[in-house]
């Protein structure tokens, strides 16, 4: 009876371990504005080919997106956003060897940009690039005599656009942007535990001197911050997964924090109120109760001693 329930398990299980891996490619980038080269959020990159199911990736703050490609098929990898101009490339796996798909992976960043003065269709409907297998150099390589002159023609149509809207040119700030989230997809690990130490000697030295009501304000926005950008940056996250785990630590430290503050500190609180309300009931302290005698008045004393004083005569 055991054995026929668990015999559509085994079966499966078996099955699971007799099928063949989809070997795939890792294409991985950014989506980036054009103009500031920031990483841009919400971009849809959709991966198409004939016969695939086709997959979708949103990008997130970092612009980051990930496909693991099958190969064997030619594919098409389009970006696109709302009020900007889509663009795609092609992506063709089918000569690349079996035994090199596990050593390969490719880099791909996208640069995207509102409509341009001058551009027609055919600018827009052709491939911002083809990616080929190359069996001399045993790589992916892009077909640069093909893309090489409408990279040119897109970055004249930038440059144009560029010098009649000056506002599109890339602020100083933006541009340490740029180097900071360069600088983070190189050194994203260092970088985080130089944070989260910097992040714990200010939080240690700073949170003592504010009062209770503003640690709990400034603990509550750390944890809202560091909720939403675990929950954003959960999967797939590129260079910027490292900021999820610092938002991580320092959710979980504002969290513990903040239920000693709201626990512990109104314990603390109550506990002071009440040796508070003790010591007035006890009122002041019990005064000595006078005694009879020193009740009576003084004049009583001095009659006494006129009293014990022998009256002197003179003599006859």
């Amino acid at each position: 009876m055991t054995l026929s329930l668990l015999r559509p398990f085994i079966l499966y299980w078996m099955i699971l371990a007799q099928a063949v891996p989809v070997l795939a490619i890792r294409v991985q980038g950014h989506a980036r504005d054009a103009f500031t080269r920031l990483p841009m959020r919400g971009v849809v990159v959709v991966l198409e080919g004939e016969g695939v199911r086709t997959v979708q990736r949103t990008s997130r703050i970092d612009g980051f997106y990930r496909f693991e490609v099958p190969v064997g098929q030619r594919y098409r990898i389009r970006f696109e956003r709302h009020g900007l101009v889509p663009r795609h490339v092609v992506f063709d796996t089918r000569a690349v060897p079996r035994e090199w798909v596990d050593a390969l992976e490719a880099e791909l960043d996208m640069r995207l940009f509102p409509p341009l003065d001058g551009m027609d269709s055919a600018l827009v409907n052709a491939p911002a690039g083809t990616a080929t297998w190359d069996p001399v150099g045993e790589t992916i390589v892009w077909d640069m005599a093909a893309s090489g002159p409408l990279v040119e023609q897109w970055n004249a149509l930038l440059d144009a656009h560029a010098d009649r809207h000056p506002q599109v040119r890339p602020t100083t700030i933006q541009r340490w942007a740029v180097k900071g989230f360069e600088l983070a997809r190189g050194y994203g690990i260092a970088l985080s535990f130089l944070f989260l130490t910097l992040l714990y000697v200010a939080s240690r030295s700073l949170l003592d001197r504010l009062g209770r009501t503003v640690r709990i304000a400034i603990m509550l926005l750390v944890l809202i911050g560091a909720v939403w950008l675990v929950i954003d940056l959960r999967q797939d996250a590129g260079p910027l997964r490292y900021l999820a785990f610092v938002a991580l630590v320092a959710g979980l430290g504002a969290a513990f924090h903040l239920v000693m503050e709201l626990w512990v500190g109104g314990l603390i609180q109550a506990v002071d109120d009440d040796v508070t309300l003790d010591t007035v009931d006890d009122g002041p302290e019990d005064e000595v109760e006078p005694t009879a005698a020193d009740d009576e008045p003084e004049g009583d004393l001095d009659e006494e001693a006129d009293a014990q004083v022998p009256e002197r005569h003179a003599p006859r």
